[in-house]
């Protein structure tokens, strides 16, 4: 018999497995698609909202005029240093496209889902190997979430963008190089990079000498030293951070949370839930309570029933008490505009490491 096809000779079931493997991978690949489709149908090049804010600093940088305080100073609660660096290359080289910025954003979504992937790879294929492709497509869905619509179709949003994938090396940083000098330096040029995207990234700061403590393995003097390290490095940038810093006038007082202790709690679940929510308050309100509860029964079963798997275990439980932090914060300042302020599409991006 010369010629033809050879036969397929694979066993039926290592066909199907295969297949499950291969079929949420390529369904990975369909809400970048989808998302890609939308921006291209509806951006306009037209500047949206605070973005209106960043004419100013284009014009001093095209006069000369532009000022290492200009790129410091606040907008709302944060210091937006490096997408504002970001923009005015962009801006620079499109002239003032600000679809040039939807296209950054979407760019660094696509390596969000590449460093969810090689965490995934790195963390739970080892074990479960089955899961890893489903875990895959479901980063992929989160991350290219449609209920997150503002930050696809304003390029302002770009910084949230940045925020995120700062905090996602954090993450890979830490199970890269766990327990070394060069993987806190890592870790703290992430966490920094984030703070000068968003203010959020501020309380991944504080969490980094917590994280190293509780790092499994390697030598505990060791790891005091780093925790030190950690926390005066964090200490330092939020003292820095925090020099001339205005609340906003126009922004509740952060007293209102003291007053209203059930609405900052509503606040906070909704934030969480608000991807899987479809604009209902109370459904946000309930899928937020229950992920927190997921989150928190399920990495204390974990962690103490399974030592061995602590090391794999950190980077999620890295990534998910970022994302409760993120909404505590954010609720401090923001409950004062009502629990439905909670669910706005900016935020989106963030809450599902929260979940």
């Amino acid at each position: 018999m010369t010629g033809g096809a050879r036969p397929d000779r694979s066993p039926p079931g290592g066909r199907a497995s295969r297949w499950l493997t291969t079929l949420p991978l390529l369904a990975a690949v369909v809400p970048p698609v989808l998302i890609a489709r939308a921006v291209i149908e509806r951006a306009v090049n037209v500047p949206q909202m605070d973005q209106w804010s960043f004419v100013q600093l284009l014009l001093d940088a095209r006069h000369g005029h532009l000022r290492l305080g200009d790129l410091w100073g606040q907008h709302n609660e944060h210091r937006i240093l490096l997408p504002r660096l970001l923009m005015l290359g962009l801006a620079r080289l499109s002239a003032w496209d600000v679809r040039a910025e939807m296209a950054a954003s979407f760019v660094l979504a696509l390596l969000g889902v590449v460093v969810l992937a090689a965490l995934i790879e790195r963390t739970v294929r080892p074990t479960a190997p089955a899961l890893a492709p489903w875990l895959v497509l479901g980063a992929s869905w989160c991350v290219f979430s449609l209920a997150a619509c503002d930050n696809w179709i304003c390029g302002w949003q770009v910084q949230i963008f940045m925020h995120v994938v700062a905090v996602l090396l954090v993450a890979w940083a830490f199970v890269r190089w766990p327990g070394t000098w060069g993987g806190l330096a890592m870790m703290l040029l992430g966490a920094i990079g984030s703070a000068l995207s968003f203010a959020s990234g501020l309380v991944l700061l504080a969490l980094m000498p917590l994280a190293v403590l509780v790092t499994p393995g390697g030598d505990g003097r060791g790891r005091w030293a780093q925790a030190v390290t950690a926390a005066s490095v964090a200490g330092g940038f939020g003292r820095a951070y925090l020099i001339g810093f205005t609340y906003p006038p126009y922004h509740p007082s952060p007293a209102f949370l003291l007053r209203h202790p059930l609405d900052y709690a509503s606040y906070v679940a909704a934030y969480v839930g608000a991807g899987l929510a479809s604009s209902s308050e109370p459904l946000a309100i309930l899928w937020g309570t229950a992920g927190l509860t997921v989150f928190a029964t399920s990495a204390a079963f974990l962690w103490f029933r399974s030592p061995a798997s602590r090391g794999a275990l950190m980077p999620w439980i890295l990534l998910a008490s970022y994302g409760v932090l993120a909404a505590l914060q954010t609720g401090v300042g923001r409950v004062g505009f009502g629990v439905t302020q909670a669910m706005a599409a900016r935020y989106v991006t963030i809450s599902p490491f929260s979940g």
